[in-house]
């Protein structure tokens, strides 16, 4: 028998719109349940390491949860995306909105809960 995510993660519900966990969520459930609910694959498309961050604490505030520090964003945010989409961190990823290298993946994109684009 194969653990899912949905197994792991503890028991919640949601009242008045907000997201509450019957037990808390540690912070690398958290990152797993927006890996799962925000992220999806998408040829062509690059997703920074700083915008991935904005949009997880934007994720975090819309599900009423703890935000998490940056400091530890990547290392605890980097090995979840490798194992969901079998890539790993890049260090020449263009920001399609600056222009400029940096760090980040090629072929994902972050969604709203909703199932919107959120961003590059």
């Amino acid at each position: 028998y194969t653990l899912s995510l949905h197994d792991a993660l503890p028991i919640y519900r949601e009242r008045g719109g907000v997201l509450e966990a019957l037990l808390p969520l540690s912070t690398t459930d958290r990152a797993a349940l927006f890996v799962e609910q925000v992220l999806e694959r998408q040829p062509g498309e690059v997703l920074t390491l700083t915008n991935a961050y904005l949009v997880f604490t934007e994720f975090l505030k819309q599900k009423s949860m703890v935000p998490v520090k940056r400091s530890i964003f990547k290392g605890m945010f980097c090995p979840l995306v490798r194992d969901a989409f079998n890539v790993g961190l890049r260090h020449d990823v263009i920001n399609p909105e600056t222009q400029k290298q940096g760090d980040g993946w090629k072929g994902i994109r972050a969604l709203d809960p909703e199932g919107t684009l959120m961003g590059q």
